[in-house]
């Protein structure tokens, strides 16, 4: 057996999405964005979800809270397969996945050099308190505010 043909490697990927869709639930259309944001994103998001499950504390409470149901409908509307015991915090990095960055966390990213269109709405999130944990940082982002 041969490499295969270009036709034949769509007909491949075109099978797997399909099973990824039936198998996850996933809405038509969302697929392939899904499988793009889960693939570049699942390792990061594991390992800042398990770092505020270890350390509550140093977190809001509500990111340990249950989802809500008006998560649960957005997740259900983008095709996003989810364990039923997420919390909210899951759910919001989750659907973050699909939406641009806010305007203040791009002009936060800019201002600091960092190119906010390589970010969706949760990566900038994380990315912002990130520079934030810098006082020096915060420091200057209030001096530019104030100015």
């Amino acid at each position: 057996m041969g490499v295969p043909s270009g036709i034949e490697l769509i007909v491949i990927l075109s099978a797997i999405l399909l099973f990824i869709r039936y198998k996850n639930k996933i809405k038509p259309g969302n697929e392939i964005e899904y499988t793009k944001n889960m693939l570049k994103h699942r390792s990061f998001l594991e390992s800042n979800w398990k770092e505020f499950k270890s350390n509550p504390q140093k977190y809001p409470e509500w990111f340990q809270d249950p989802f809500t149901k008006r998560q649960k409908e957005k997740l259900r509307d983008l095709g996003v397969p989810h364990d039923k015991t997420i919390t909210k915090k899951q759910a919001s990095d989750l659907i973050g996945l699909f939406n641009d960055p806010r305007d203040e966390d791009d002009e936060i990213l800019d201002f600091f050099g960092v190119d906010p269109d390589n970010h969706n709405e949760t990566t900038a999130r994380y990315k912002v308190r990130e520079i934030f944990l810098d006082k020096n940082n915060y420091r200057k982002w209030e001096e530019y505010q104030d100015s």
